[in-house]
């Protein structure tokens, strides 16, 4: 990825991680809502959607304190209930994580086959209306799409969409115009691919939704007429880390692009594992070879693994040893 890139996805935003939000107020008295920022959402829900409040029998509530128990998008309302941590985002419909790819989530509370979130005062909202909690985007673990009228990846003006499978590669599979169909995964198809020279349509068409149930197909996010309210859960087919210092991009000669380096809270996704003699140090180092590196040349693509952390995806095995990269090594393979 990009370092400005949305993370899976964004897939990593969000592509898989958090924003600032701005957030506007509602006529619902100040013990309710908020104005403030993503720095002070502690303890509170922004909305993607206006809502309306409901009883705990799922239904309308007219009135809500001191309205009609109508919420406007983008309102941030305080919730009842305490937030849990959650080792698989798949065991519940929705949950968030922070930066570090730990995952949580408000309980809620299911009424007629839709989930709620308890705002306090006998009120209750629906989830699929929810932005963020406490400032971090909400993700959702499916959702419906439909399929637009006039697809991009459509072959010779068929009017179908062409999917694509877990190399990020159009299959010649197609989907007609209209068609419903249950997402679960947000990804790319360089995550997919693992590389960023594929066959793209216009070098932009990446970001994709996985098909449920269906492990190996995905379908182009540009050839969705509804997008999900909410981010789906990340996928991919390498691996992302996150930087914990500033780290410079090194060539395979261990020499680095200087002024060029990944900051400290970047993520960036990786493709591969290697050591790398540094001749500067007099030693051979582990390095991680990144996806798109951000160094004018092409050839500057490793960052030291001591400057990352993991956070998802893949887990990588060195391609070589550190004795493949010293002198000596080198110089032995040179006489066999």
């Amino acid at each position: 990825m990009k370092i400005n890139k949305k993370l899976f996805i964004s897939l990593l935003a969000g592509i898989l991680t958090t924003t600032s939000l701005a957030v506007t107020t509602t006529n619902i008295d100040q013990a309710q809502t908020t104005t403030s920022n993503v720095n002070s959402e502690q303890g509170k829900l922004t909305l993607n959607h206006k809502t309306r409040v409901y009883n705990k029998k799922g239904k309308k509530k007219y009135p809500y304190l001191k309205t009609n128990g109508l919420l406007k998008k983008g309102a941030s309302v305080r919730y009842v209930g305490k937030i849990k941590a959650l080792s698989n985002p798949d065991t519940k419909r929705y949950s968030f994580n922070d930066y570090d790819m730990n995952w949580f989530y408000l309980p809620y509370k299911t009424i007629k086959g839709k989930q709620y979130y308890n705002i306090g005062h006998g009120g209750y909202i629906k989830a699929v209306n929810v932005r963020s909690i406490d400032g971090y985007i909400l993700c959702v673990n499916y959702d419906t799409v439909r399929i637009a009228s006039i697809p991009l990846s459509a072959d010779n003006g068929n009017g179908k969409a062409n999917l694509v499978n877990n190399k990020g590669e159009f299959t010649n599979k197609f989907v007609k115009k209209g068609t419903r169909l249950v997402v679960d995964r947000r990804s790319d198809r360089e995550e997919l691919a693992g590389t960023n020279k594929i066959d793209m349509l216009d070098n932009r068409v990446l970001e994709v939704y996985r098909i449920k149930n269906s492990k190996n197909l995905f379908v182009l996010r540009d050839d969705i007429k509804t997008q999900p309210r909410q981010s789906l859960l990340p996928y991919t087919n390498i691996m992302h880390i996150k930087f914990v210092s500033d780290a410079y991009l090194y060539n395979t000669k261990g020499e680095f692009a200087d002024r060029i380096k990944f900051r400290l809270g970047d993520n960036t996704s990786v493709t591969g594992l290697r050591y790398i003699w540094i001749p500067a140090d007099k030693k051979a180092e582990l390095f991680y070879e990144v996806l798109n590196s951000p160094a004018r040349s092409e050839e500057c693509n490793f960052v030291k693994v001591s400057t990352a952390k993991y956070l998802f995806g893949k887990h990588l095995k060195p391609s070589n040893t550190a004795a493949d990269v010293t002198p000596a090594g080198i110089k032995k393979d040179i006489k066999k």
